[in-house]
């Protein structure tokens, strides 16, 4: 029994410069990389990064809020009025 993960690719166009293409070429072969499976890590990494990001700033644009949360009733006052305690 093979245990390998088989994931489902669709075919994707990149319009490259010629001096990017050949670059990323060299840099493949050099870490024994089809461009393809190179290109696919780059993205993955970069995609990682930029959620790290995002989840970040998620994070900041809360706790902006939360400074900025106008006062209310504590927690007693707030259990009278919503559950008539």
């Amino acid at each position: 029994m093979c245990n390998t993960i088989v994931y489902m690719l669709e075919r994707t166009q990149v319009m490259l410069d010629k001096d990017t293409k050949k670059e990323m070429q060299e840099i493949a072969e050099s870490r024994g990389l089809s461009l393809s499976l190179f290109l696919r890590k780059l993205i993955s990494e970069s995609m990682r990064k930029e959620r790290k990001k995002h989840k970040k700033d998620g994070v900041a644009v809360l706790d902006k809020m939360a400074k900025s949360a106008v006062d209310g009733p504590g927690n007693q006052e707030y259990d009278k009025y919503a559950y008539d305690l």
